[in-house]
């Protein structure tokens, strides 16, 4: 339910920043960035099931939050 919400609020946000002519455009990148995302995390996942075990999907998930959480405070 959390993700969805997400997804409503960030598309929110898109259409509200950007002007009438390349809402469009905006949204399909949007939907792209979206969709990729949900694509790479089962490849992540599956990947980690396949190489180490099912107990280890929290661990890497952990490592790839700490990651976004460093990536976010440097670029500011």
């Amino acid at each position: 339910m959390s993700s969805t919400a997400f997804n409503v609020a960030y598309q929110s946000e898109t259409i509200l920043v950007i002007n009438e002519q390349t809402s469009s455009i905006a949204m399909s990148i949007f939907s792209g960035i979206f969709n990729l995302g949900i694509g790479l995390g089962s490849f992540i996942g599956g990947q980690t099931i396949n190489i180490l075990n099912i107990q280890s999907i929290g661990y890497i998930a952990g490592i790839i939050g700490i990651l976004s959480v460093i990536f976010y405070i440097r670029r500011r």
